[in-house]
């Protein structure tokens, strides 16, 4: 599923690149079923050599599967750039960085936003169109998708409350 552009995204590439990708160096991604899917066809079309690396790095879960960013996502260039993104197929996680949806009830999901590894936080307040793009996103998979991924993985420190989903 390809996610759209929001008008606030060119401000958080620039963040981004500035703090040289750093959320794309550690951690867990979730990664939706149909993500995942999309994912693993586009490897195998375009880079089959690179499939049984995606897969190590992914464990399933009950509608989601989190990949291990490890030290570096394997899909970050030598120049910190996404080489998913101009294909179409990157994770909606890393088109909302840095905000995050947290919560292990479907009432009481919120949105927060990462104040850790780069300046990208700046440009997001409760208002965002962002979040509006994500609320649609997570009206499509389910609520409950998110608070079984937050059940799974509580994500670390260093989130501002938003708003409520």
């Amino acid at each position: 599923m390809k996610t759209p552009i929001n008008p606030v995204n060119p401000r958080l590439t620039s963040a981004c690149q500035q703090a040289e990708a750093s959320c794309c160096k550690t951690g867990l991604l979730f990664l939706p079923d149909d993500e995942h899917k999309t994912i693993v066809s586009w490897l195998t079309d375009n880079s089959p050599s690179e499939l049984d690396e995606f897969e190590s790095r992914c464990v399933k879960h009950d509608g989601f599967y989190l990949y291990d960013q490890k030290d570096c996502c394997q899909f970050l260039t030598e120049t910190n750039l996404c080489r998913l993104h101009s294909e179409g197929v990157k994770p909606s996680e890393c088109f909302w960085w840095p905000v995050q949806i947290y919560g292990t009830e479907p009432e009481n999901l919120e949105f927060r936003v990462a104040t850790r590894c780069c300046t990208a936080c700046e440009n997001i307040d409760a208002n965002s169109s962002l979040l509006d793009d994500i609320t649609k996103r997570v009206s499509e998979l389910g609520a409950d998708v998110f608070c079984r991924f937050r059940k799974v993985y509580l994500g670390n420190s260093g989130k501002r409350f938003l708003r409520k989903l």
